[in-house]
C-alpha cells in the first residue's frame, strides 16, 4: 500500500545552471573564450537525425501496430 505523499514530496523547487555556478568559477572562464561548437559536427554521426512532427508520428503509428494482426 502506498503512503499519502507529504507536502514537500509534492513541492517542486527550480534550479538554473546560472543558480549553481558561481560566477568567477573556472569553467565560465572557459566557456567565455572556448568555442566547442566543432564538437557537434564530430559527433554527430554518434546521433539519430533529428525528427519534424510528421516523421515521428509516422514511427509512433508503425510502433502500434500489433505484428500478430
Amino acid at each position: 500500500m502506498l503512503k499519502k505523499p507529504t507536502p514537500a514530496q509534492q513541492e517542486l523547487e527550480m534550479v538554473t545552471l546560472e543558480m549553481l555556478v558561481p560566477k568567477e568559477h573556472l569553467l565560465r572562464k572557459i566557456d567565455a573564450v572556448v568555442d566547442f561548437e566543432f564538437i557537434r559536427e564530430k559527433v554527430a554521426h554518434l546521433y539519430a537525425p533529428y525528427l519534424d512532427v510528421s516523421e515521428r508520428e509516422q514511427r509512433e503509428a508503425v510502433a502500434d501496430i500489433d505484428p500478430g494482426e
